[in-house]
């Protein structure tokens, strides 16, 4: 039951994880994957609620990964990657062919008829062009707060043709006194603005006003929070 509660606690209804960070989210769902098969392996089962749950989780999470496998870095996140697939046994346990597909770089499974997909309740946008690793690729948030969360609301990170072009810098230290932690974490450190040399930390969830992904083009407008000791409202749009 407490399992169950950590689940439901540390992720938004939509899937996505309540910190700010991708390498903590990963960290956890690979929790809720043992415990269902720690239950699985003595002829028990988790709640309905608890697998549609996890595989909410799974698609936000392996979309925390560049069309390559590379991690975004994005919060208190570190470098690395990943070459193969990452949960196999979701994909066995739901029988879902798309997250497979996905999961294994399209060795496995069937193709997802889709692209891009936007968590309305964690405000994370992940576009791409295509599911091949020299797909065009861009993530962006306006969650506001959050654990391990950087300033960086309306940030973008871009992959492109197998390279980051716009890198997140992601963790350094956690030594809050530490120079590179400073900058690290500051706006200044990622791909967005600085207004009259203001932002610090948001007070909280930015708006998505407009969220469109067709064959041909991907849309998302929307705004944070992180502006308002500037006395201004932050938009951005992306096409």
């Amino acid at each position: 039951q407490n399992e169950e509660m950590f689940l439901v606690t540390n992720n938004y209804p939509d899937g996505s994880y309540v910190e700010k960070t991708a390498g903590y989210s990963q960290s956890s769902l690979g929790t809720y994957i043992d415990f269902k098969r720690l239950l699985t392996s003595r002829g028990m089962d988790v709640s309905p609620e608890y697998d549609d749950m996890l595989l909410k989780s799974a698609y936000y999470n392996i979309q925390l990964y560049g069309p390559n496998g590379s991690n975004l870095q994005w919060g208190d996140d570190g470098a690395g990657e990943r070459t193969g697939e990452k949960y196999p046994e979701l994909s066995k346990w739901f029988g879902d062919k798309t997250l497979q597909y996905i999961d294994s770089f399209g060795q496995k499974g069937e193709k997802p008829d889709w692209t891009s997909m936007n968590f309305p309740i964690g405000t994370n946008t992940f576009m791409r062009s295509d599911w091949t690793k020299n797909a065009l690729f861009l993530f962006t948030q306006v969650r506001g707060t959050g654990g391990h969360a950087h300033q960086d609301d309306n940030g973008v990170i871009v992959i492109a043709h197998d390279r980051t072009l716009l890198p997140d810098s992601g963790i350094f230290t956690y030594t809050a006194t530490d120079p590179d932690r400073i900058w690290g974490i500051s706006t200044a450190a990622h791909n967005t603005v600085e207004v009259n040399n203001k932002t610090g930390a948001a007070t909280g969830p930015g708006v998505i006003y407009d969220w469109v992904t067709t064959d041909g083009y991907d849309f998302l407008s929307q705004s944070s929070t992180a502006y308002e000791k500037a006395g201004v409202d932050h938009r951005r749009s992306i096409l």
